[in-house]
């Protein structure tokens, strides 16, 4: 229908440009054909009038000369005769007049048909030469009007070839779509399953960092009680003096209890074994917490390499940090573990206590790992937690527990060992954490409450109560619970400072100094 509707539209203009000629044509022709009959009519009726009136000079002649002859007759019958003669010879000479007459008058109306058949001849070729020009004229609208055609011909055909070229181009892209739509949905099934596989390596690394966790718990209950060992040691040294003399006392005493002291020696020497027995498990102890502290402490060192050399790329240490630690602990405790067996091995101790220990070194590489991942994380965390979400005391002090431990919790009169970072402007300028020990430093020991003597700041004297042991406790102190207006070193006077402690244990022992709880 739209084709139709163009062809009509473009046929228009031709039908114009041809009418136009047509029409004027028809009008000269009707035009010429009225001025022919115009004069043709005119001419034959000018002829006819011509020939009435020569016709009627010809009866008037003959009636005059009858009239005449008759008057001559009349008059004069005597000249009869030669009247008559002269009539008859007149008659013939008008008979002859008349015949000439009417010969040029036929030659007269011959050539008048002749003329009128060569104007009708004139007007038919005019007639002819319009026709031709229209006829021409025609022709060059019609050729040009069929190359106007031929030009929307080839014009169709471009237009239909780049249509089946876009048909083409368009299926193309429809295939492409289908395949991207199928590569997107394949992608987003991978997609799923390694967030199914990520969460779940989360929550089996959540698992491992609760077990490790433990673990820590333990290895510092051990070292607890080897400290409390040690003050036994310590106790039973004191006890061996307080023998000693009681038996050099007892020496210059009569001979009758003799045998009484025989049993007394014998006594005191198989306590003398037994304590040589008990200094020497303790000796060996010692080597192999300090062997496992230094195996702990290369451990470290190598995870701090690392840890410095992917800094520049610490979005992917965020996503990969589980599987990181995973291949140093998986590279470095078969070499602890081999390390380990030849320490005992040459240490030639029984396979009870040589197992405990390696086990134990185990463990306690793993916890260290993890303690490290743990902290990092923490720090990190500590560092994006807004003021908004402290919880703010009577006395000014902020506090946001990163973690609640699950131990003892500390009040006033508790003896504590704490790890903690003091920081003024994200800058830190004192930290217990500095060392080769277990914790990565040593601790800090102090009596809960008694800040008042001097011997603890007092924030942090106030920051300690309420933890439990294994928390780890962000504080903002206030100037008043700090270093006030006089400041310290590079401390101005006035200053705010932020601190980062972890609550490590509550000595229940009486013994020992209350300042420094030192490990090894």
């Amino acid at each position: 229908m739209e084709n139709n509707s163009t062809k009509v539209e473009m046929m228009k203009p031709v039908f114009l440009k041809a009418g136009i000629p047509l029409a004027i044509t028809l009008a000269g022709y009707i035009i010429a054909k009225i001025t022919t009959k115009k004069f043709s009519n005119s001419q034959s009726s000018q002829i006819q009038e011509n020939h009435h009136e020569v016709s009627r000079n010809e009866h008037q002649n003959l009636e005059n000369s009858e009239f005449l002859s008759c008057i001559e007759f009349e008059a004069d019958d005597d000249h009869h005769h030669c009247s008559t003669h002269t009539l008859y010879r007149d008659s013939s000479q008008g008979f002859d007049h008349f015949q000439d007459i009417e010969a040029k008058f036929q030659q007269y109306t011959h050539l008048k048909e002749q003329e009128i058949t060569l104007m009708d001849m004139q007007n038919k070729l005019l007639l002819e030469i319009n026709k031709i020009d229209f006829f021409s004229k025609e022709i060059t609208l019609l050729e040009a009007e069929n190359q106007r055609f031929q030009n929307m011909v080839i014009e169709y055909l471009k237009i239909m070839e780049f249509l089946d070229l876009s048909n083409s181009e368009n299926r193309l892209l429809h295939r492409r779509v289908k395949k991207l739509l199928k590569k997107i949905k394949e992608y987003s099934r991978v997609m799923k399953e390694q967030n199914l596989h990520l969460e779940a390596k989360e929550t089996e690394i959540s698992k491992n960092q609760e077990g490790l966790e433990m673990k820590d718990d333990i290895i510092k209950k051990m070292e607890l009680e080897t400290q409390q060992l040690k003050m036994a040691i310590e106790q039973l040294q004191m006890e061996k003096v307080g023998l000693l003399n009681k038996l050099e006392l007892e020496a210059n005493s009569n001979q009758s209890k003799n045998d009484v002291e025989v049993v007394t020696i014998e006594d005191y020497k198989e306590l003398v074994n037994e304590l040589e027995q008990l200094q020497k498990d303790k000796a060996t102890e010692d080597k192999e917490l300090i062997y496992l502290r230094w195996c702990n402490a290369c451990l470290r060192h190598e995870l701090m390499r690392r840890n410095q050399e992917q800094m520049e790329q610490r979005k992917n240490q965020e996503l990969n940090f589980g599987e990181e630690n995973r291949e140093i602990v998986e590279e470095f405790v078969p070499q602890v573990h081999e390390l380990i067996m030849r320490r005992s091995s040459s240490m030639g101790h029984n396979e009870s206590c040589s197992s405990s220990p390696i086990n134990e070194a185990a463990a306690f590489c793993l916890c260290d790992v993890a303690g490290a991942a743990s902290t990092s994380r923490r720090a990190l965390r500590g560092a994006k937690i807004p003021e908004s979400e402290y919880t703010t005391l009577p006395n000014g002090l902020k506090y946001y527990d990163l973690k609640v431990g699950n131990g003892a919790e500390a009040v006033t009169g508790s003896r504590v060992a704490v790890h903690y970072v003091a920081k003024w402007r994200n800058i830190t300028f004192m930290t217990s954490r500095q060392g080769m020990g277990v914790g990565g430093g040593t601790p800090y020991g102090f009596d809960v409450g008694q800040s008042e003597r001097g011997n603890v700041l007092k924030g942090l004297d106030l920051g300690v109560q309420g933890m439990r042991v294994g928390g780890q406790r962000l504080l903002i102190v206030l100037p008043e619970l700090a270093y006030g207006k006089k400041g310290v070193q590079e401390i101005p006077s006035n200053a705010t400072i932020e601190m980062d402690i972890e609550l490590l244990s509550i000595k229940q022992s009486p013994f020992g100094t209350p300042v420094k709880v030192v490990e090894g």
